[in-house]
């Protein structure tokens, strides 16, 4: 018979009653592992999209820069009035790369914003198919502008989405 540390008898069901008590516990434990475990894999599957979103981005904003870039050599090139073949075809050459870029990104920049985008960077084409001389600056700047305010709030906006 089982006793207690005084020497009485223990009442039957005592030690049932820590037994389930003590396997309780290690159900709710085992239940709060498994759940904590499912976080932590979300939470690690949401970091990694971040951060692959984040790489995106970035790289979607180097291009830009490469864009403006060959379009300031462009203008450069024409207000000077030095031959512009090799200028135009390297800002054609960066308007291709930043167009895959941005359809590359349409997935988190939205159709519509897409679109959007992808009208000013015609707009932006068609000055530096016609781009001549020093004359058409003004529409050439105008185009940029418009381009690069899309750009920043496209990237601006996707930063934010994704850090959330």
């Amino acid at each position: 018979m089982n006793t207690n540390a005084s020497g009485a008898p223990l009442r039957a069901g005592v030690g049932a009653v820590w037994q389930a008590l003590i396997g309780g516990g290690l159900l709710v434990a085992l239940l709060t592992t498994v759940a904590t475990c499912h976080n932590e894999r979300e939470n690690t599957r949401i970091a990694a999209v971040q951060t692959y979103n984040m790489g995106r981005v970035a790289a979607f904003r180097d291009s830009g820069a490469e864009l403006d870039q060959k379009l300031a050599a462009l203008n450069d090139a024409a207000a000077e009035g030095l031959k512009t073949t090799d200028a135009r075809a390297a800002a054609r050459a960066a308007l291709a790369a930043h167009a895959a870029k941005t359809f590359a990104m349409s997935d988190v920049f939205g159709a519509e914003a897409t679109q959007a985008y992808v009208a000013t960077l015609k707009q932006v084409q068609a000055q530096v198919d016609t781009r001549k001389d020093a004359k058409a600056v003004g529409p050439m700047l105008t185009a940029m502008s418009s381009m690069i305010v899309l750009r920043n709030r496209l990237a601006d906006n996707a930063h934010r989405e994704a850090v959330v």
